[in-house]
């Protein structure tokens, strides 16, 4: 006979994980619907969906009526549970803004509100996070969205050249003792559009997400196999240096002939490196004229057959605030399992 190493607490725990998985994704559902969807029994899952209207992780909703049956009653996953906290950063009219939400279990923004600062710097996110914590004291993670890259704790690069070599995450996670997810903002762009699109979009392509800010250089996000590539280091798809000739903070971002050539040249390398499936690109000066002249001006290097789709996003907000929500919500997600303590005969 097989056996599970892990005592009863600990099945009960699992069960009570795949109960909340399963609800979370229906949102409503009966206990027959959930024993159906888990597998558990009836009686398994009418048992441990009292033990979590105890905790208020889900509540009875109303009752559906049956042909002859007893009514059965539907459960409700509570999505306001808990909160996670997503702080980003971009810039307009050349000024630095801090973007910060509060969203619920289902991925929902709760609350929002935004500021401009002239400089940024390690502190420079205290003010907001204390008084959101304050008036959500739900909130069990925080997830900031970032151009740059993090590698063993330590910022290695960064727009805000503050905050190089500042060691970011391990300084909010003592300060406000819950997980802190520090993505970069375009990697989190790449998941979002990802997450979004997920039907069109193959499970083994390589998507590329091309990012340009007019006050700093691109960036780059990669997602390749249903997952973000994000290099040895943390350090891919940082491409201000890579040697194209191109000097993206003194570019004419006015001169459509200037700037697709830039861009074609960007695309060319990454179609060699990676060739993917499609790139995307997003910048506010990116209209339908723009991405002609960009492809057009691929064509003369790339041919038909190596040529991915090129498309732009109309708006990065949109997609990064999907990515970084998503990833700090995986955060708070429990992944126990059971091992089997015996070989396979």
């Amino acid at each position: 006979m097989k056996s599970l190493s892990g005592n009863s607490l600990l099945m009960k725990e699992v069960n009570s994980n795949i109960i909340l998985k399963n609800l979370k994704n229906e949102k409503k559902a009966t206990t027959q619907r959930l024993s159906e969807v888990t597998g558990l029994s009836a009686v398994t899952v009418g048992s441990i969906l009292q033990k979590l209207i105890e905790g208020k992780q889900v509540f009875k909703d109303d009752v559906i009526p049956s042909n002859g049956g007893r009514p059965a009653h539907r459960y409700c996953y509570n999505g306001e549970y808990s909160h996670v906290l997503i702080i980003y950063t971009d810039e307009d009219n050349e000024k630095d803004r801090i973007h910060a939400s509060v969203v619920n279990l289902f991925g929902e923004c709760i609350h929002k509100e935004n500021f401009s600062l002239e400089h940024i710097v390690l502190e420079s996110f205290e003010p907001i996070i204390d008084k959101l914590i304050h008036k959500y004291q739900t909130i069990k993670a925080i997830g900031f969205g970032l151009p740059g890259a993090e590698h063993n704790g330590t910022i290695i690069t960064n727009d805000y050249k503050n905050l190089n070599g500042v060691r970011f995450s391990e300084y909010y996670r003592n300060r406000y003792n819950v997980p802190v997810k520090f993505e970069n903002d375009v990697n989190a762009a790449v998941i979002g559009y990802c997450n979004m699109h997920e039907e069109e979009i193959k499970s083994d392509a390589a998507i590329v997400y091309v990012y340009f800010p007019e006050k700093y250089s691109p960036g780059v996000g990669i997602y390749i196999n249903g997952k973000i590539y994000t290099g040895f280091k943390n350090f891919a798809g940082e491409v201000k240096n890579m040697p194209l000739g191109i000097e993206w903070e003194n570019i004419n971002y006015n001169s459509i002939k200037e700037v697709s050539n830039a861009i074609a040249k960007l695309i060319i390398s990454i179609v060699y490196l990676l060739d993917p499936e499609r790139i995307i690109l997003y910048g506010r000066f990116i209209n339908e004229d723009y991405l002609k002249n960009i492809i057009t001006t691929c064509k003369y290097t790339l041919i038909e057959t190596t040529l991915p789709v090129i498309s732009k996003t109309e708006d990065f907000n949109s997609d990064f605030e999907n990515g970084i929500s998503k990833s700090t919500l995986d955060l708070l997600e429990k992944t126990l399992v059971l091992i089997n303590t015996y070989p396979n005969k």
